[in-house]
């Protein structure tokens, strides 16, 4: 129960008796009568409260509204997050009696909500095991930071207290990308007497083959979920001997053919092992039948680890029933051995999509390609290709594994230095974009401008001496690490056009040719998607409704700013690129950035990201970025009311601007009079403003198809990047 002033910790005054004491006035500003009233203090029902601890000066609302830290800030926060969950007010209450009686549990339930609420009602810190098993397998995430914690499994849950702290989780089902179920109900299979070996070459008859195939499509990085699976074969099994342990892993080639797409192959790596522990169980198959051992995704097991990591130190080769794996070592492997060791232990990485990634200690991070395919990796070609070049802002290539069948090579894992760091640059956006709107809504950082940010107004305020004060105060320390940012991205871009004479790396300069085809390629994505628009525009959420209305009256406007690429000869340079330049892919190390992952989208064939193609591009997908950052907050459940979103936008666009200029102009200034980019403000506005365009399209067709509530930020990003 809250009692006005109890937001601001107002206090009582206890000496004026009765229930008076809580009803002396509310403390407004430290004017007179605390602002409450403009009568002669004598004439108060009640005096003003003057205790020391609690004086209407140091205790107010106006100096609480100004300190976005403060306890009436929390408080707002706090009813607008329960305001968020109907369980909290409507849901069923179930409590929990952990063993620690100073701790307070209990989980509501309302609908699809699930809340679990943890409170130390103790002046000290505690620690508590709680008893989640009829929530096993969900994953508690914290109300307020949106924090992930670990899922809740067979044993207690544990989690530790400070004095009169207390959690809030909403408690996620598993993702079903993610699911091998805890239940032990898992296939049973027949082992024969060669054991994991013969179950592989006889996997249809021993029935591994239908096991594998439906526990493969479920995982999250098997790509073709949208896909129609016509068949799955086994290609290609390569023993892999695991130290200290009489037992082997098999690197498993599964080959998948569907019915309306090109078929695919995929790395599942098997072993056999005992255990019960959540990750076993996650990682699990099948059970033997007759026996306690699972077949397990090998890659969970840390003995396959050490025997990877061999492969590639004592370049092994290991043949296969078709293939075989080959180690590849780089001299920075040598470089990395003498810094720190060989190491001894071994983490898997969880969260990531496409790939699977293990690290080892503080030395190397391996990166293990789910799908094959034909060809060397571009992480490993460019990684290798920035090695060669002792470029500082990008991890160093130590070596590779390939399986080679019938001698054409394809790249099976990448090793990299592995990069001490605090998270990625998107992380840091976020957290930069909640303090600058914390300092706004407080009124510390002057009106919200709504004037849209168009590629020719991004330019213009990048070729400016300096960004306005007040754009430069409400961006913070976002703007100095974008302009960071800017300038170690023009330092890739000028290390990958560096060799003129490496024909995959060389620049190569524009042609009318390849003009045309990237204006055919922008003009029929475009087509597709706005027609998919169309199509769907009722199902968008209603905040997203107009917007979709606007751009598709602007299509003919949107095809000519794309027409614009064929109107004359542009000039610059075609280079190497990152390919899929997002916030994500940059990780900070506390002082500066480093560039990761430059395999391009997964969408899109291989030899398509290959392409040389202007650097603008990967500056347009960072642009993107940084909006996307400036408008998430837009998706907040408790931003409801119209003129909240409409301040909102507003704050994103200014906030977007501001630290989007910071890094076009570091950019631009580092890049200085290099050939790589166009020798004219036109044709830079040209190209970049096409790529912005392409950008938001393919994002709206992204979003559209997976996560309609965010086509908000691209259809707001296509209006105002249309604006004339």
């Amino acid at each position: 129960v809250l009692y006005y002033g109890d937001e601001i910790g107002m206090g009582d005054n206890i000496y004026l008796g009765d229930r008076n004491g809580v009803r002396t006035p509310m403390q407004w500003t430290p004017d007179r009568n605390a602002g409450f009233s403009r009568a002669n203090p004598q004439r108060l029902y009640l005096p003003v409260i003057v205790d020391p601890e609690y004086h209407y000066e140091t205790v107010n609302v106006e100096a609480q509204q100004a300190n976005p830290s403060s306890l009436l800030w929390w408080t707002r926060r706090l009813i607008a997050l329960r305001k968020r969950f109907k369980a909290f007010g409507r849901g069923s209450i179930e409590f929990l009696y952990p063993e620690n009686r100073k701790v307070l549990a209990f989980i509501r339930r309302y609908e699809n909500e699930c809340i679990l609420v943890v409170a130390n009602l103790s002046r000290f810190s505690q620690y508590v095991q709680l008893d989640l098993s009829q929530v096993r397998g969900f994953i508690p995430v914290e109300l307020f930071g949106r924090s992930e914690f670990p899922p809740v499994g067979t044993e207690p849950y544990v989690l530790t207290l400070g004095p009169h702290g207390f959690y809030w989780f909403s408690l996620l089902s598993p993702r079903a990308e993610t699911a091998v179920p805890l239940s032990s109900e898992l296939p049973t299979i027949a082992l024969p007497p060669t054991g994991l070996a013969g179950a592989i070459d006889d996997a249809e008859r021993l029935g591994l083959l239908p096991v594998l195939s439906e526990q493969m499509q479920q995982a999250r990085w098997f790509q073709g979920k949208a896909r129609k699976v016509r068949g799955v074969t086994i290609s290609d099994r390569v023993t892999l001997t695991l130290r200290d342990r009489d037992e082997t892993a098999e690197i498993v080639l599964v080959h998948v053919d569907y019915i309306d797409h090109d078929p695919d192959d995929y790395v599942v790596p098997l072993a056999l092992t005992q255990g019960s522990s959540d990750v076993i169980r996650r990682a699990s198959l099948a059970t033997i039948d007759g026996e306690t051992r699972r077949v397990v995704d090998a890659l969970t097991l840390p003995a396959t680890h050490t025997a990877l990591l061999d492969v590639i130190v004592n370049r092994r080769r290991i043949r296969g029933r078709r293939g075989e794996l080959i180690g590849i070592r780089t001299p920075v492997m040598r470089v990395l051995l003498h810094e720190h060791g060989m190491p001894e232990e071994s983490r898997l990485f969880i969260g990531e999509q496409s790939n699977t990634s293990i690290g080892y200690e503080e030395t190397f991070v391996l990166k293990v390609y789910r799908r094959l395919e034909d060809g060397e990796s571009l992480d490993l070609e460019i990684g290798r290709f920035l090695s060669e070049r002792n470029f500082p802002y990008a991890p160093r290539v130590a070596g590779a594994i390939e399986y080679r069948p019938n001698g054409a090579p394809r790249t099976l894992a990448v090793l990299q230095e592995f990069i001490p760091n605090e998270g990625d640059a998107w992380g840091l956006a976020l957290d930069a974009v909640a303090e600058a709107y914390e300092r706004a809504a407080t009124g510390t950082a002057g009106p919200l401008a709504s004037e849209a940010v168009t590629t020719a107004a991004l330019l213009d305020s990048a070729t400016a001496i300096e960004l306005p004060q007040e754009d430069r105060e409400l961006a913070g320390t976002a703007l100095e690490r974008a302009k960071m940012l800017g300038q170690r991205t023009a330092e890739l871009h000028m290390a990958l056009g560096s060799d003129t004479r490496n024909e995959a790396f060389a620049p190569e300069p524009f042609t009318m040719f390849y003009q045309r085809s990237l204006y055919q390629s922008m003009r029929n994505l475009t087509g597709r998607t706005l027609q998919l628009l169309q199509s769907r525009i009722d199902t968008l959420p209603a905040s997203a409704r107009s917007d979709a209305r606007v751009v598709l009256d602007m299509e003919e406007r949107l095809l000519g700013r794309f027409r614009r690429l064929i109107d004359g000869k542009l000039h610059g340079m075609r280079i190497r690129t990152h390919g899929d330049y997002h916030l994500g892919q940059v990780l900070f190390t506390g002082r500066d950035f480093v560039i990761t992952d430059f395999e391009g989208e997964p969408s899109r064939p291989l030899s398509e990201r290959r392409i040389k193609r202007t650097p603008l591009r990967d500056v347009a997908g960072m642009l993107r970025s940084y909006h996307y950052a400036a408008h998430s907050s837009m998706l907040d459940a408790d931003v409801t009311a119209p003129h909240e979103r409409v301040a909102r936008v507003a704050f994103g666009e200014r906030w977007y601007h501001a630290v989007a200029t910071g890094f076009l102009q570091q950019y631009l200034e580092t890049m200085g009079s290099s050939s790589l980019l166009p020798p004219t403000r036109e044709e830079i506005e040209i190209l970049l403003d096409a790529h912005l365009l392409e950008k938001a399209v393919y994002e709206l067709a992204y979003e559209m198809n997976n996560r309609p509530a965010w086509t908000v930020i691209p259809l707001l990003a296509l209006r105002q990047l249309l604006q004339k």
